[in-house]
């Protein structure tokens, strides 16, 4: 693998996107409406990194397995991750 797509319908409880191999790479892309918050390899809360719409942002770490995501309550957006087994 050198690449795979999830696209994440996020909601007010914790969406979990799950790699099928482990990445080292990860770019998600904010392309609903509203913010949203997440997590790699953990939980989601509202307290974690927040992305908001149209933001986009790439991190590198080892084996990153999930990306899990969570909306402010009666929020949904999408997100679309990429995730990458190359620098």
């Amino acid at each position: 693998m050198s690449s795979e797509i999830l696209n994440m319908s996020v909601t007010d409880s914790n969406v979990i996107g799950t790699f099928s191999v482990p990445v080292l790479l990860v770019k998600l892309k904010n392309i609903g409406t509203y913010s949203c918050y997440f997590n790699l390899n953990d939980t989601a809360t509202t307290s974690n990194f927040k992305l908001d719409p149209e933001d986009e942002i790439e991190i590198g770490l080892n084996n990153i397995t999930t990306v899990q995501a969570i909306c402010d309550s009666t929020e949904t957006t999408i997100i679309q991750v990429i995730g990458s087994d190359k620098w």
